[in-house]
């Protein structure tokens, strides 16, 4: 995106209910001295009756920047528009082409079907962007946090683009929200070098081998806001609609897609997508192990880690090593927690892990492991000055 003071943030408002969620993005994205440009669309000869429930429309998004933002900047910087268009799509293309516009904020109702991603208009505007887009689908309250999944893949040059417009979206909103930040780095055990948008955004990174949607399903809460950069193919949205979507739950899900500046465009609303993926079954609470690789320039100081992850469970197998060409100190460190899913066990030792200042600096990875069979007491019968012990 562009500087804050330059950044052009197109609104396209097509249902009033989300407006304050997506005003509230959309502001924060534009930072002091951007541009908001809020419109609506109408079919060419539409009735006097139409407009005039457009303009409507378009009013609840004033009413929206005057009651969450105090800077009076953000009124004075607001332009609403209801424009003819054959179809809402080419209106939101028109205009961001007539207005240098650096990123499109819509809102997502959280569902597709066989023959879409996010449904038609929004997969109709996808597919022909030549800027970046963020998706918002709202969540069921407020958010007071950010939590920034992205998978490995995304550190090469093909998926960059998208994780550097996620890192961007998520230090504007931390900006002017104060919120903090949870980086999560999903897929292969692989580190190239993180962007300067997304190094600079927290103090310290999550590693969790598993998909992505797994990942985000452990540590997210219905106060979350997750930023996720997803591929603009019809493989990255369908995940990001489909699993993503359902790891979310309650909270507040924003897709980052940057496709532009590209050439034409296939429409997605064109293609032919894969059948709506079934939703995962439900995992039953056990007893699970987490093995936590904690890494770091510095090495850590093992008691006050064991300590805190003491009051998340039964901690273990504790041990120091080197890697072979990494010359950081590795500590590893085992917690097994009762009567929890895998999901819940690792958002568990994470939630400690996340506010240890030890581990600023620290990568730590996260791995589901076998628990250990408890040892108990079966029964205690008297024998000599010690007695004797049976054990299961």
């Amino acid at each position: 995106m562009a500087d804050a003071a330059d950044t052009c943030v197109l609104l396209p408002i097509v249902s009033p209910a989300s407006v304050d969620c997506l005003v509230g993005v959309a502001v924060d994205v534009a930072g002091p001295g951007g541009r908001l440009r809020a419109l609506t669309a109408v079919p060419p000869g539409a009735s006097s009756a139409d407009v005039r429930a457009a303009r409507a429309m378009l009013a609840t998004v004033e009413d929206a920047v005057a009651r969450l933002h105090t800077d009076p900047s953000a009124a004075a910087c607001l332009s609403t528009e209801v424009v003819e268009a054959d179809h809402p799509a080419s209106a939101v293309h028109d205009a961001a082409a007539r207005d240098a516009v650096d990123v499109v904020v819509m809102g997502w109702h959280g569902s597709g079907s066989a023959s879409s991603s996010f449904g038609g208009i929004i997969d109709e505007v996808v597919g022909r962007s030549r800027v970046p887009l963020l998706m918002v689908r709202q969540g069921a309250v407020d958010p007071t946090g950010l939590v920034v999944a992205f998978d490995t893949d995304q550190l090469h040059p093909a998926g960059r683009r998208g994780l550097v417009l996620a890192g961007a979206v998520a230090a504007s909103l931390r900006s002017a929200r104060g919120w903090p930040v949870t980086l999560l780095q999903t897929g292969a055990e692989e580190f190239p070098e993180l962007p300067d948008e997304i190094a600079t955004l927290t103090d310290r990174i999550h590693h969790d081998p598993r998909r992505r949607h797994d990942a985000v399903a452990a540590i997210v809460e219905p106060t979350t806001m997750v930023v996720a950069p997803v591929a603009p193919t019809v493989a990255g949205l369908r995940a990001a609609t489909t699993r993503l979507n359902w790891a979310v739950g309650a909270a507040t899900l924003v897709v980052a897609i940057d496709v532009g500046p590209v050439g034409p465009r296939e429409t997605l609303a064109a293609v032919s997508l894969d059948v709506t993926a079934p939703e995962p079954r439900e995992e039953r609470p056990g007893r699970r192990g987490v093995s936590l690789t904690i890494s770091s320039a510095d090495p850590v100081q093992r008691r006050p880690v064991m300590a805190a992850l003491s009051d998340a469970g039964e901690v273990g197998a504790v041990r120091t090593w080197w890697a072979g060409r990494d010359s950081r100190p590795h500590l590893s460190i085992t917690v097994t927690v009762d009567h929890m899913t895998g999901s819940d066990a690792i958002g568990a030792v994470m939630a400690v892990t996340d506010a240890l200042p030890e581990l600023v600096g620290a990568r730590v990875r996260y791995d589901l492991v076998d628990a250990p069979t408890p040892l108990r007491v079966q029964e205690l019968r008297p024998m000599g000055p010690l007695g004797e012990l049976d054990w299961e």
